[in-house]
This record gives C-alpha cells, structure tokens and sequence, in this order.
C-alpha cells in the first residue's frame, strides 16, 4: 500500500529531506519534506490534512502540531522517528 507522508523536521532541508528520499525512492511512498520553522503554520496545517502520516525527526516537535492532527478517527497519524539533532 502506498501512503502520503509529512515528514517535519527544523528547517526541512536535511533530516526530514533524508527520510523523504528512503520513504519515496525505497519503500515507494508519496513522502514531503516540511520545517516547522520554514513552512507557514498554514502550509503545515495545509499537508498534515493531506497526509496518511506525519512523521516528526524530533518528540518535542510534536508542539508544532495541534492535536487535531495526532489521530485521524480511531488510527494514530502522528510518529517520531527521533534521529537527534542537526
């Protein structure tokens, strides 16, 4: 099965880029990479609606996402994939 997947790191552009890339090009996922600091809380918003899964880099990232966006219905949306930092 083939899922759409937030990837979300600081800036968007090393980390959550390296877990994009195994993600799509590896296990055939449609994956984006996204920063909480780089991309308008809009723009975030705007994906994690879009995706099946939203994978954060780090567990206190999970405060750069409303709760709304941790369970679609009865399935868990929101995974960290804790990797350190930059």
């Amino acid at each position: 099965m083939k899922y759409k997947i937030v990837v979300m790191c600081q800036g968007g552009h090393v980390r959550s880029v390296a877990l994009k890339y195994l993600l799509t090009y590896k296990y055939g996922h449609e994956a984006i990479a996204c920063g909480w600091e780089s991309n308008s809380k809009e723009t975030r918003e705007m994906l994690y609606n879009w995706a099946d899964y939203i994978v954060i880099m780090q567990a206190h990232m999970e405060q750069y996402i409303d709760s709304k966006f941790h369970q679609d219905g009865e399935r868990r949306k929101l995974y960290c994939y804790d990797v350190g930092e930059d």
